[in-house]
């Protein structure tokens, strides 16, 4: 090819893709809750689906007796090809009562304490009593875009209560990570 039909050819291909924008969606596929009876009654757990590209979670339970000194551990997986979800990027235990008390939170706390404040009841510190309600819980994609390639994950969190440490329940969620291509409208 000359010259002067490559420039063409790359002029026309901008164009076309000018027109064209990605979204990136994190679609939840499944939850599963494991409470456990010691520390918890009356559980629900769910997922309903609200339009093609977007599920929301609903998770609601009723605490048997205080809890005082919670700690969850958080640990993310990846699906690779033989569909076996191996462990990637994250996996660390925290305190939650320390960092609500204290309010200093790392990257990752970060991120997990604001979810946890804008979908459920747990915004102060410790002691828990009563109903926990976790409603529309979503995690939106772009802002999750640029760390995480496409693909399938499983997110687990176990708590526990006190130290030595001691099993609360455990929440495994899983979602597919994937772009939409959408045509833009022309003014």
């Amino acid at each position: 090819m000359h010259d002067s039909t490559k420039f063409i050819f790359l002029i026309v291909s901008l164009n076309i893709i000018g027109f064209m924008y990605t979204d990136v969606i994190i679609k939840a596929t499944n939850l599963i809750c494991a409470p456990s009876p010691k520390y918890f009654i009356n559980h629900s757990c769910r997922l309903k689906p609200v339009n093609r590209y977007k599920s929301v979670a609903f998770m609601e339970t009723y605490i048997r007796n205080q809890l005082r000194n919670v700690y969850v551990n958080i640990g993310l997986y990846a699906r690779n090809d033989v569909n076996t979800y191996n462990p990637f990027l994250i996996n660390f235990t925290q305190n939650i009562c320390w960092y609500l008390g204290n309010r200093r939170f790392g990257t990752y706390m970060k991120v997990f304490m604001d979810i946890m404040a804008q979908y459920t009841n747990i915004n102060h510190s410790c002691p828990y009593e009563g109903v926990i309600i976790a409603k529309n819980l979503f995690f939106g994609g772009n802002s999750m875009s640029a760390l995480f390639p496409k693909g399938y994950y499983k997110c687990i969190f176990i708590f526990y209560e006190g130290y030595p440490l001691d099993y609360i329940g455990r929440v495994e969620y899983y979602a597919e990570l994937y772009e939409v291509k959408k045509m833009r409208k022309k003014n």
